[in-house]
């Protein structure tokens, strides 16, 4: 994986931040990262969404619990919406208390 990143950089698809392992891969352009999204077959994009919604739940749980909004999306485009829903509700709970917190009686 690491010599198939290097690729990346090195032509210029992606752009690397930071060092191992607190580093990070941002493509270069948001159709460069949508036409490879794309070209996966849907199968494949499910089961990354829920090994990644997986491993924040195992790995990052100070993630999980501010921004549960990350693993609910995951777990939907995985088609796990029974995984996804209490996440859902987490993260529309946090808005409001956030909403409710800033400021209070804005019209919407």
């Amino acid at each position: 994986m690491q010599q198939g990143l290097k690729q990346l950089v090195e032509a210029e698809l992606v752009y690397q931040s930071g060092l191992p392992p607190q580093v990070r891969y941002l493509f270069k352009h948001a159709l460069v990262q949508d036409t490879a999204y794309q070209s996966l077959l849907k199968s494949t994009r499910q089961q990354y969404h829920q090994r990644i919604a997986q491993v924040l739940e195992a790995r990052f749980v100070e993630t999980v619990e501010t921004r549960p909004e990350l693993v609910a999306h995951h777990y939907t485009e995985a088609g796990l919406i029974e995984h996804a829903l209490p996440y859902w509700q987490r993260a529309g709970q946090r808005a409001a208390q956030q909403f409710g917190t800033s400021g209070g009686d804005r019209p919407f």
